[in-house]
């Protein structure tokens, strides 16, 4: 199989994992807190890989190199990862789907402050993102921008820095890489949740499914793909492949939750993913 075709099916694989997954974290907090979750996820996640990282040869220069370049993977996801699991709290899992998924924008922008070539088209996706974003934020009954749209739509800004590292340091060992990054992750988690939460057994426990499902699947599984698939993908392309987990964040709230968008929030859904496509034809 060529290769740019590889990396593309596999960034679809994860949007369909990460997609589903807005409902299992949604449905997390109702037994932990936001911290505690993303700690035992991206701990289960990081564990669960380290028996394949052992099993593949790899140079030790490489393997430090990959070590380190995790740090700050880590440090923009866990930013992203808990913006998006607070912002979830109050808003739907469709609808943070959308708004998650703006890094389809952000994306090739950022990539102009650091020599990528940015097309006319990007600027026009850029504006009817943002005029599909007021429409989805400002659906409900009196109008306003919730708290939790903000905070989800500032994760789709560290995804988008998260997403141009793993394309920086392409050239380290990627699953290696996505240990340190997942570890990063729980450790910075871990901490937060020792001053920001009281987490109890019974409730690690009842959540232990919903845990299993983020930290196997969501984690080891798809940001694992990701970090494999950018090695054969450019960030503007793997974005818009990538984006995609909001129609599917969309379908698993309807099926599993029964979440419905209004007119005016489907409106604006449909007019924020035609502006990510246009930004990557």
């Amino acid at each position: 199989m060529n290769k740019k075709w590889l990396g593309s099916f596999l960034l679809l694989i994860t949007a369909i994992v990460w997609g589903f997954c807005f409902v299992v974290q949604r449905s997390g907090m109702d037994y932990v807190g936001a911290f505690t979750y993303g700690a035992a996820r991206f701990l289960l996640g990081g564990l669960a890989l380290i028996p394949l990282a052992l099993a593949r040869p790899c140079e030790k220069q490489k393997r430090r190199k990959s070590l380190l370049a995790g740090l700050p993977c880590g440090l923009a996801l866990f930013a992203g990862t808990s913006l998006q699991q607070l912002g979830l709290k109050t808003v739907s899992a469709g609808k943070a789907g959308f708004l998650s998924a703006m890094y389809i924008v952000l994306v090739p922008v950022l990539g102009l402050f650091i020599g990528q070539k940015v097309k006319a088209r990007v600027w026009i996706s850029a504006a009817l993102g943002a005029v599909g974003l007021y429409l989805l934020c400002t659906g409900g009954a009196d109008g306003s921008v919730s708290a939790g749209d903000l905070l989800v739509l500032g994760c789709s800004l560290m995804f988008a820095v998260q997403i141009q590292l793993i394309n920086h340091f392409s050239d380290t060992d990627s699953i290696v890489l996505s240990i340190s990054q997942y570890l990063t992750v729980a450790v910075l988690s871990a901490v937060v949740m020792l001053f920001a939460e009281t987490p109890t057994w019974t409730g690690v426990v009842d959540c232990l499914p919903l845990i299993l499902y983020g930290g196997l699947v969501s984690i080891a599984i798809g940001y694992t793909l990701q970090t494999v698939a950018q090695k054969y993908t450019p960030p503007a392309v793997a974005s818009v492949m990538m984006c995609l987990e909001s129609v599917f964040a969309t379908l698993s709230g309807w099926l599993v939750l029964g979440e419905m968008f209004s007119v005016r929030e489907g409106i604006g859904a449909v007019v924020m993913l035609l502006a990510a496509l246009l930004a990557q034809l």
